[in-house]
Protein backbone atom coordinates (compact mmCIF):
# COMPACT_ATOMS: atom_id res chain seq x y z
CA UNK A 1 0.00 0.00 0.00
CA UNK A 2 1.26 3.49 -0.93
CA UNK A 3 1.83 6.11 1.71
CA UNK A 4 -0.93 8.73 2.10
CA UNK A 5 1.30 11.57 0.93
CA UNK A 6 1.12 10.13 -2.62
CA UNK A 7 -2.64 10.58 -2.51
CA UNK A 8 -2.24 14.19 -1.38
CA UNK A 9 0.33 14.81 -4.11
CA UNK A 10 -1.99 13.33 -6.76
CA UNK A 11 -4.90 15.48 -5.52
CA UNK A 12 -2.69 18.58 -5.58
CA UNK A 13 -1.63 17.80 -9.17
CA UNK A 14 -5.27 17.40 -10.23
CA UNK A 15 -6.19 20.68 -8.49
CA UNK A 16 -3.33 22.57 -10.19
CA UNK A 17 -4.17 21.10 -13.62
CA UNK A 18 -7.85 22.00 -13.15
CA UNK A 19 -7.00 25.55 -12.11
CA UNK A 20 -4.79 26.02 -15.18
CA UNK A 21 -7.45 24.57 -17.49
CA UNK A 22 -10.16 26.84 -16.04
CA UNK A 23 -7.85 29.85 -16.26
CA UNK A 24 -7.08 29.19 -19.92
CA UNK A 25 -10.73 28.51 -20.76
CA UNK A 26 -11.96 31.74 -19.17
CA UNK A 27 -9.05 33.98 -20.19
CA UNK A 28 -10.21 37.38 -21.42
CA UNK A 29 -9.25 37.54 -25.08
CA UNK A 30 -10.15 41.21 -25.54
CA UNK A 31 -6.86 42.82 -26.59
CA UNK A 32 -7.62 46.24 -25.13
CA UNK A 33 -7.65 44.74 -21.63
CA UNK A 34 -3.86 44.37 -21.61
CA UNK A 35 -2.48 46.28 -24.56
CA UNK A 36 -4.91 49.13 -25.09
CA UNK A 37 -6.73 49.94 -28.32
CA UNK A 38 -5.21 49.35 -31.71
CA UNK A 39 -4.46 52.43 -33.81
CA UNK A 40 -4.00 51.76 -37.52
CA UNK A 41 -2.99 53.86 -40.49
CA UNK A 42 -5.29 53.82 -43.51
CA UNK A 43 -4.60 55.05 -47.03
CA UNK A 44 -7.09 56.85 -49.29
CA UNK A 45 -5.91 56.40 -52.90
CA UNK A 46 -8.26 59.07 -54.28
CA UNK A 47 -6.99 61.74 -51.89
CA UNK A 48 -3.48 60.26 -51.68
CA UNK A 49 -3.68 60.72 -47.93
CA UNK A 50 -3.00 58.64 -44.82
CA UNK A 51 -5.02 58.86 -41.61
CA UNK A 52 -4.51 57.22 -38.21
CA UNK A 53 -7.74 55.80 -36.77
CA UNK A 54 -8.23 54.08 -33.41
CA UNK A 55 -10.33 50.92 -33.50
CA UNK A 56 -12.90 52.61 -31.24
CA UNK A 57 -13.56 55.40 -33.76
CA UNK A 58 -15.05 53.35 -36.61
CA UNK A 59 -15.31 49.80 -37.89
CA UNK A 60 -13.06 48.57 -40.69
CA UNK A 61 -16.06 48.26 -43.02
CA UNK A 62 -17.10 51.85 -42.27
CA UNK A 63 -13.57 53.13 -42.93
CA UNK A 64 -13.46 51.20 -46.21
CA UNK A 65 -16.81 52.74 -47.21
CA UNK A 66 -15.12 56.18 -46.90
CA UNK A 67 -12.63 55.09 -49.58
CA UNK A 68 -9.72 54.08 -47.35
CA UNK A 69 -7.76 50.85 -47.78
CA UNK A 70 -4.39 49.35 -46.88
CA UNK A 71 -4.88 49.16 -43.10
CA UNK A 72 -1.51 49.17 -41.31
CA UNK A 73 -1.48 48.58 -37.54
CA UNK A 74 0.72 51.20 -35.86
CA UNK A 75 0.55 50.95 -32.07
CA UNK A 76 -1.68 50.48 -29.05
CA UNK A 77 -3.07 53.49 -27.20
CA UNK A 78 -5.21 54.03 -24.11
CA UNK A 79 -8.74 55.39 -23.79
CA UNK A 80 -8.38 56.24 -20.10
CA UNK A 81 -6.04 58.98 -18.94
CA UNK A 82 -3.38 57.80 -16.57
CA UNK A 83 -0.21 59.26 -15.07
CA UNK A 84 2.03 60.97 -17.63
CA UNK A 85 -0.63 60.57 -20.35
CA UNK A 86 -1.56 63.20 -22.91
CA UNK A 87 -4.63 63.49 -25.14
CA UNK A 88 -4.09 63.00 -28.87
CA UNK A 89 -6.55 64.76 -31.18
CA UNK A 90 -7.15 64.41 -34.89
CA UNK A 91 -7.54 67.59 -36.97
CA UNK A 92 -8.70 68.04 -40.56
CA UNK A 93 -7.40 70.55 -43.12
CA UNK A 94 -10.20 71.12 -45.69
CA UNK A 95 -7.98 72.95 -48.20
CA UNK A 96 -5.41 70.16 -48.26
CA UNK A 97 -7.90 67.36 -47.52
CA UNK A 98 -5.40 66.24 -44.92
CA UNK A 99 -5.72 64.64 -41.48
CA UNK A 100 -3.18 65.02 -38.70
CA UNK A 101 -2.98 63.57 -35.19
CA UNK A 102 -1.42 65.95 -32.68
CA UNK A 103 -0.81 65.52 -28.94
CA UNK A 104 -2.27 68.36 -26.86
CA UNK A 105 1.21 69.37 -25.70
CA UNK A 106 2.63 69.81 -29.23
CA UNK A 107 0.77 72.99 -30.19
CA UNK A 108 -2.12 75.12 -28.96
CA UNK A 109 -5.54 74.83 -30.59
CA UNK A 110 -5.26 78.40 -31.87
CA UNK A 111 -1.88 77.63 -33.45
CA UNK A 112 -3.25 74.50 -35.15
CA UNK A 113 -6.26 76.47 -36.42
CA UNK A 114 -3.88 79.14 -37.80
CA UNK A 115 -2.35 76.40 -39.94
CA UNK A 116 -5.79 75.83 -41.51
CA UNK A 117 -6.85 72.76 -39.54
CA UNK A 118 -10.33 72.39 -38.02
CA UNK A 119 -12.70 69.68 -36.77
CA UNK A 120 -10.69 68.69 -33.68
CA UNK A 121 -11.64 65.20 -32.44
CA UNK A 122 -10.26 63.32 -29.44
CA UNK A 123 -8.67 60.00 -30.44
CA UNK A 124 -6.85 58.45 -27.47
CA UNK A 125 -4.27 58.99 -24.73
CA UNK A 126 -0.56 58.40 -25.20
CA UNK A 127 2.45 58.51 -22.91
CA UNK A 128 3.83 62.01 -22.56
CA UNK A 129 7.49 62.32 -23.44
CA UNK A 130 9.63 63.94 -20.79
CA UNK A 131 11.81 66.80 -22.05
Amino acid sequence: MRPKWYILLALAAVLIASTIAISLATKDTDEDTDQGILVSRWYHPGEKDWVSIAETEASDSQIRSWGYKDKNPQFYAQMNKGPNMVAVNRWYHPGEKDWVSIAETEASDSQIRSWGYEDKNFQFYALKLQN
